[in-house]
């Protein structure tokens, strides 16, 4: 949780993507190499569930007819860097 709280800032961002990253585990739990250390393995899901958000929030934001000069990304809930 600390290490996503670093990423997004915010501790209810963090929550939602560690939720999303627990899913994602879940759903590759096949690919998991037996008697390796899961931790690089649940940190790398972590750090991609987190780029995967910052990529989609960046690309809604770019499909709005109209941008605002301050969009948000919602699950961030931060101004987004050009």
């Amino acid at each position: 949780m600390g290490y996503l709280t670093g990423l997004v800032g915010t501790r209810p961002a963090a929550e939602d993507l560690l939720q999303l990253t627990f899913l994602k585990l879940h759903q590759s739990r096949g690919r998991y190499v037996r008697g390796a250390n899961p931790v690089p393995w649940l940190y790398m899901i972590a750090h991609r569930t987190c780029l995967d958000e910052l990529r989609r929030c960046k690309t809604n934001r770019a499909k709005r007819s109209r941008p605002r000069p301050r969009a948000r990304c919602q699950l961030f809930n931060r101004p987004l860097v050009r």
